[in-house]
């Protein structure tokens, strides 16, 4: 499904009868900001994507800054398949210094390093296709419902956005109950099959 068709089967069911689904550019230009919103959120709520940068130290500049903010690193090691502690002041041992910045205790000429962490996707544009499982697809159009509820909400509807973002959440849930990414161990051990998205 692209990012238009979401958007254009939420114009014809849930959000017909309120301004922001009549279909007007200025319109559908919010809901592909709120598709974005929801696709971050489910980022967060899910730790869906995975990505990873390799970094080659150089002595004396002990500190990195990745290319992306990321939601949550799940671990660091180097070309010796040492894993880095996280914030240790142990001499293998990092700590994170900002959202997306990385100071090494310990750092060696040419050694490479690679970080693996949890991100979200780039933003979607009208054509681009939706890659989520079908439990998030359904997910993402709750969230968007919920916020475009929130937006342009009466009295009469704040029901509607609290109803969405409930079922938001069941959504979530029921995708965390049949999924392999709910647990950073798992990924960290490398148990967990999302893991083998990241960087070896």
């Amino acid at each position: 499904m692209t990012a238009q068709t979401l958007i254009e089967n939420l114009e014809n069911t849930t959000l017909t009868g309120i301004k922001i689904g009549d279909g007007s550019v200025g319109n559908r230009a919010t809901l592909l900001q709120l598709l974005n919103f929801a696709k971050n959120k489910i980022a967060e709520d899910t730790l869906l994507w995975i990505g990873g940068e390799e970094v080659t130290m150089v002595t004396d500049v002990s500190s990195y800054t990745l290319s992306v903010v990321p939601i949550q690193i799940v671990d660091v090691f180097d070309s010796n398949n040492i894993i880095r502690p996280r914030n240790s002041s142990d001499d293998y041992g990092y700590y994170q210094t900002s959202p997306n910045e990385i100071t090494f205790n310990k750092v060696s000429n040419n050694l490479k390093i690679k970080i693996n962490y949890y991100t979200s996707t780039s933003d979607y544009v009208l054509s681009d296709e939706i890659n989520v499982p079908s439990t998030l697809l359904v997910a993402m159009q709750y969230y968007i419902a919920h916020k475009a509820f929130e937006i342009y909400k009466s009295d009469s509807d704040v029901i509607y956005s609290k109803e969405y973002y409930n079922k938001y959440v069941g959504a979530i849930q029921d995708y965390k109950a049949n999924s392999d990414s709910v647990d950073v161990d798992t990924v960290v051990s490398g148990v967990n099959k999302i893991w083998l998205r990241g960087i070896r």
